[in-house]
């Protein structure tokens, strides 16, 4: 098994974002998946780190997110959508 851990993008279309859950690196890592020009966040991390991920997507020139896969109902992964 691959351990990828250095954000940013890792292949022709994926890129790997880390949330920094509780300001622990490496603790939640979220995916940006670009194809044809539209790009797809799965999971969208805590409310508290919903402003640090923005400024990546942004730092990284992924934005605008077109849609969103939340993998599942855990509140580290589904939360930022409120935000």
């Amino acid at each position: 098994m691959v351990y990828i851990d250095t954000e940013g993008k890792f292949n022709n279309n994926t890129y790997l974002i880390d949330a920094l859950l509780f300001r622990n690196p490496q603790d939640l890592s979220l995916y940006v998946i670009e194809n044809k020009g539209l790009r797809m966040l799965i999971d969208t991390g805590g409310s508290f780190e919903s402003a640090k991920i923005a400024r990546k997507l942004k730092e990284l020139n992924l934005l605008p997110i077109h849609k969103v896969l939340l993998t599942h109902s855990h509140w580290d992964h589904v939360q930022g959508c409120l935000s």
